[in-house]
């Protein structure tokens, strides 16, 4: 009896372990999606960003990457007289 409880108990924690967030790895292109988010709030000031996608990483050479964002962003109308 002992022994199953002590094994039921083992696979609980294991279990329990094994689905903390901290094992998760952020991806690697959140540092340069940061810094796109930034750029755009530069060219658009006040104006809203309605939608992110990543788009995917180019291999341009052994040395070079290129990593696509596309942002959709609100304008505002403005009205001239």
């Amino acid at each position: 009896m002992k022994k199953y409880l002590a094994a039921i108990l083992i696979m609980c924690s294991l279990i329990i372990n094994f689905q903390k967030p901290g094992f998760a790895q952020k991806p690697d292109y959140e540092k340069y999606g940061r810094i796109a988010m930034a750029v755009i709030k530069e060219d658009f000031p006040g104006e809203p960003v309605r939608d992110y996608e990543y788009l995917g990483r180019k291999k341009i050479n052994d040395m070079k990457v290129e990593d696509g964002f596309r942002f959709k962003v609100q304008e505002k109308i403005r009205f001239s007289l």
